[in-house]
């Protein structure tokens, strides 16, 4: 027994009801149309922009590849010069 008389089971099941009550208590807690609505806006953001990393990197790649195959400048001279070249020999 302490001071106030409790054992060491009073105390504990008073702990444990307290507890229970303040669970209870947030349990209770009312959430405002407005902070559910943010929620859901924010999850539809995150959602949408989950759902745009596939096509942004596809879109990247192609890119890339483009890049690549219109950088090949030496190529593409020699490319027109021959066309040219043939063109006025006929």
């Amino acid at each position: 027994m302490d001071q106030t008389g409790w054992n060491e089971r009073q105390i504990t099941e008073f702990q444990l009801y307290k507890n229970s009550v303040e669970k209870h208590q947030r349990q209770r807690e009312r959430i405002t149309y407005d902070v559910f609505m943010s929620y859901m806006e924010r999850q539809l953001a995150m959602k949408e922009s989950c759902m745009s990393i596939p096509f942004t990197c596809c879109m990247w790649l192609i890119f890339m590849l483009i890049m690549t195959l219109h950088a090949s400048v030496a190529y593409s001279y020699m490319t027109r010069e021959g066309a040219v070249v043939d063109i006025e020999r006929t």
